[in-house]
């Protein structure tokens, strides 16, 4: 049987994707771009999906039609992450807001991707003003190919330190039972179900959901069909 690859994603890192729809509110009716870092996402030596981990403001001239990066200002910009021990050429990241109208790619925009050409490839991400996200990946070599509507998620990354600190709240507030099943008109409490026909049941009688019967059954529901 063929296995299916696993859907790719587009990841941006919270922070950065809330100083970015700052400076789009900030920017009004105007377009405002900016430059990200891309990480990629490794999974026993394949990537499975790309991480917007940083994004910066660089100067730049706008209206309500299309934004221009200063050529300058983007060296600078690579001047300042060799200084910092920062990888050049993760800066493979455009990303750019269509003020209050819809997110799609216009003919300025399909130029644009097209200039970004490294050799590699590059993520372009356009949203507006209500947050709507569209991501393009474009890959360059050993041909320009564009993959456009790449499923995009916010990440939300937690520290060590937040980790140990809401495991032990979660300990310390939520306790857990076992599963209730409505047997003549009174709920019993139980851990565990003696018998097949008894996690059927509780099934059927809406007292367990589907994923609570998998996760207990060991397999889908669908398995039969």
């Amino acid at each position: 049987m063929k296995q299916l690859q696993p859907e790719f994603t587009v990841h941006i890192d919270a922070e950065a994707w809330v100083k970015f729809q700052y400076w789009v509110k900030l920017a009004a009716e105007d377009e405002v771009s900016a430059l990200g870092l891309v990480d990629e996402i490794n999974d026993n030596g394949k990537i499975t999906g790309l991480l917007i981990s940083e994004i910066y403001l660089v100067e730049q001239t706008v209206n309500r039609a299309e934004t221009t990066l200063d050529d300058k200002a983007v060296a600078n910009l690579m001047i300042q992450l060799a200084t910092e021990g920062i990888d050049g050429s993760r800066l493979k990241c455009w990303i750019h807001s269509h003020a209050g109208m819809k997110a799609f790619w216009s003919t300025t925009d399909d130029e644009c991707c097209s200039m970004l050409a490294n050799g590699s490839y590059s993520v372009s991400i356009v949203t507006n003003i209500r947050g709507d996200i569209l991501t393009r990946l474009d890959v360059y070599n050993p041909c320009h190919l564009t993959l456009d509507k790449v499923p995009t998620q916010i990440h939300y990354q937690c520290s060590e330190e937040l980790e140990e600190l809401y495991t032990a709240e979660f300990e310390a507030k939520v306790k857990r039972t076992g599963i209730v099943i409505k047997k003549k008109n009174r709920f019993i409490p139980t851990m565990d179900f003696t018998c097949e026909e008894e996690l059927e049941l509780a099934f059927e009688q809406g007292c367990i959901n589907m994923f609570e019967y998998e996760q207990l059954s060991g397999h889908s529901i669908f398995d039969d069909y």
